[in-house]
């Protein structure tokens, strides 16, 4: 059987007097600590978020859009009710691409950069309304730029 050491390190609570180089400070000292006594892990609990950005990421992941979008089901959990995830991406359909933007997006997904040959407005925009709340997607271009909101927000 192992042990392991957590600890939640939130440095915010009223009359809080450390500093948050303190909290490092203290944290690294908690986990070597734990080390010596004989523990095996040392985890730091996670903190919600109320925005979370993933930009210029989806078109160089690979796979087609819905398969892209299920970077959205591991970040969701990392999410406060009511959050707004923003970000955008270089799509192929759907939108306008100019001659040059036709050259290097076959250029670099020819490199292997890009992997984003069946990303489309469409698929975006519907993967996108599957996972959260109040969808806006607009292009420029090629590029689309889109936010929502995480659902169950009280508002």
């Amino acid at each position: 059987m192992h042990f392991g050491y957590m600890t939640l390190s939130d440095n915010y609570y009223r009359n809080n007097t450390r500093t948050a180089n303190q909290l490092i400070t203290d944290i690294a000292d908690e986990a070597l600590f734990a080390e010596t006594i004989g523990m095996h892990s040392a985890w730091i609990g996670e903190h919600h978020f109320d925005s979370l950005g993933v930009n210029y990421l989806l078109h160089c992941l690979p796979g087609d859009m819905a398969m892209k979008a299920r970077a959205f089901d591991c970040l969701s959990p990392l999410m406060n009710p009511g959050a707004v995830v923003f970000g955008s991406t270089l799509l192929q359909g759907g939108v306008a691409r100019s001659f040059a933007a036709q050259r290097l997006m076959a250029f670099y997904n020819s490199k292997g950069i890009f992997s984003n040959t069946q990303d489309d407005l469409e698929t975006l925009t519907r993967e996108l309304e599957k996972r959260f709340s109040a969808v806006r997607v607009e292009t420029v271009g090629c590029a689309a730029l889109f936010s929502a909101t995480v659902k169950g927000s009280g508002a």
